[in-house]
């Protein structure tokens, strides 16, 4: 791309991401001659022509930034996560998520969620999901997460402590990152923010197949909804 187009490419996007953080300041006004020579004047002239700028796919989202989120995530050894996990007190909520992908006859990829959630070494809930073959083992963790979150909010809790807990590092620096244009990503910020109004939430890494009950539980729902046939048609909505 040539380098003038380019630098008006980023010129537009950046301005669509102040628009949509309420962060666009357009205060512009005209010089000594009566010109309107000011950036803020040509970029609004040019998103005037852009009907919608948050709709589409994950990554045609413009980069949404957030960088007062309430929620803890929580990366400590392996050692540490497993002595936390031992110490946990009887009032804790504990939600262990999963996902994975299994190669089919087809050579293609089918992709599962999964999670369950405990208490006391009593299990509450356990959900698996399949993904279909087109989502890659980051969004099948990071989509493990979100329906994890979802649960919690839909179960209206007050003053109780969540501990989230994924064996992938990757998908945990996500929404620990100021900056996204994943949708996913954004809606998962958005409810464990709002969980965070009434409650605690902190995710953790954790070592992956120690025999910790609730990942070896979360392992096996991924892994099962990774080979339950879609119900929908494909793209499914990750």
């Amino acid at each position: 791309m040539p380098i003038e187009l380019k630098i008006d490419l980023n010129a537009v996007k950046t301005a669509i991401r102040l628009k949509t953080d309420d962060n666009w300041y357009g205060n512009y006004t005209a010089n000594m001659k009566g010109k309107l020579l000011s950036h803020a004047y040509y970029l609004n002239k040019k998103l005037e022509m852009i009907s919608s700028y948050t709709e589409g796919i994950a990554s045609d989202l413009i980069p949404k930034t957030s960088f007062n989120n309430n929620f803890i995530v929580n990366f400590t050894t392996n050692e540490e996560c497993i002595e936390r996990i031992n110490n946990l007190s009887a009032s804790e909520v504990s939600i262990y998520t999963d996902g994975s992908l299994i190669k089919n006859n087809q050579a293609n990829n089918l992709a599962g969620a999964g999670f369950t959630v405990m208490q006391d070494n009593d299990t509450l809930y356990e959900q698996s999901y399949s993904l279909g073959t087109l989502a890659s083992v980051n969004q099948c963790e990071l989509f493990a997460i979100n329906q994890a979150a979802h649960w919690i909010l839909t179960t209206s809790p007050n003053n109780n402590r969540f501990n989230i807990f994924s064996y992938s590092k990757s998908t945990l620096h996500k929404p620990e990152k100021g900056c996204t244009q994943s949708k996913m990503t954004l809606e998962t910020i958005e409810t464990l923010n709002e969980i965070c109004l009434n409650n605690t939430v902190v995710l953790f890494k954790v070592p992956a197949h120690t025999g910790i009950q609730g990942n070896e539980k979360a392992d096996y729902l991924a892994k099962k909804g990774a080979l339950t046939r879609p119900t929908a048609p494909e793209p499914l909505n990750q």
